[in-house]
């Protein structure tokens, strides 16, 4: 495709999440690879390790498997579950051996960013660039049971971040690839101010043309004159309104009517709980 996607999360549990990041980091490395214009070879290779690059946390004992936050030596197991998934790889895929290759220098440079021994001198293949990339930014906005996803604005600032580990030229392909900042998406800014974007900068995806709620002003972040304005995140919701704490009102003086009150004041009225009609299918 020559143009951007909306990239959709979905929710995940623990016995689809391999699978669904399998297939999500898959269509980013496709869309990045293209932007980068990689030989269809390459882009081959790159794409089978994003469907394949996990397959080794599927053999995991559940009881690791299952685990929110793994202990040091849990982690050592997964580590050697995922390198043996990598062995699997090379000789399931021996006729097209760039398959584990960027498999295995995408999780050495990772493994190295993680325990602080990243050598920036070690010349990293632009597939293994690739498919880093696309795997932590899945992994970072994935919606999880668990855990709260991060925003895209969060994840894009990250990967901006640490240029050491991320290529940057990766990154931008990635920003090329996708829609993170398009009109229509609500933003606050550092200063606490709402905002909607009403057009995307190419140039620098963070700093777009918004409409602030407060003023109805508009406001180009490319601009000099807005030059200490930024987008702090994606806001969550539009929602605005304020959850009221009933008994504190109540304790308060005011006339605030009982779940069962409201029922009969609007007519409806819930059936005990052994009353309700059981729900069939169909």
């Amino acid at each position: 495709m020559d143009k951007k996607i909306n990239f959709i999360q979905n929710l995940r549990s623990k016995e689809d999440y391999v699978y669904k990041h399998a297939l999500n980091v898959g269509i980013l490395c496709a869309m990045m690879t293209h932007v980068l214009n990689m030989r269809l070879e390459d882009q081959m290779d790159v794409i089978f390790a994003a469907l394949l690059h996990d397959i080794g946390k599927l053999s995991l004992p559940k009881a690791i498997a299952d685990k929110d936050e793994p202990n040091e030596d849990e982690k050592q197991v997964i580590n050697t579950y995922v390198l043996a998934g990598y062995e699997l790889i090379g000789s399931v895929f021996s006729a097209a051996p760039g398959v584990k290759r960027v498999c295995m220098q995408m999780h050495r440079v990772w493994d190295s960013f993680l325990k602080g021994e990243l050598d920036p001198k070690i010349k990293v293949p632009l597939g293994a660039k690739v498919l880093l990339v696309a795997d932590t930014y899945d992994t970072m906005t994935a919606m999880r049971l668990d855990q709260s996803p991060e925003s895209e604005v969060t994840t894009i600032k990250y990967l901006l971040k640490h240029s050491d580990v991320f290529d940057s030229d990766v990154v931008d392909a990635l920003i090329q690839s996708i829609n993170i900042l398009a009109p229509g998406v609500s933003i606050e800014l550092n200063t606490g101010e709402k905002a909607i974007v009403i057009r995307n900068n190419e140039m620098d995806i963070l700093r777009p043309m918004v409409l602030g709620f407060k003023n109805n002003n508009i406001m180009d972040l490319a601009d000099k004159e807005y030059r200490n304005l930024e987008i702090a995140d994606i806001m969550k919701t539009m929602d605005n309104r304020h959850v009221m704490d009933t008994e504190l009102l109540r304790e308060n003086g005011f006339n605030v009517p009982s779940e069962e009150d409201a029922e009969l004041q609007t007519g409806i009225e819930q059936k005990p709980d052994e009353e309700v009609d059981e729900y069939v299918p169909g």
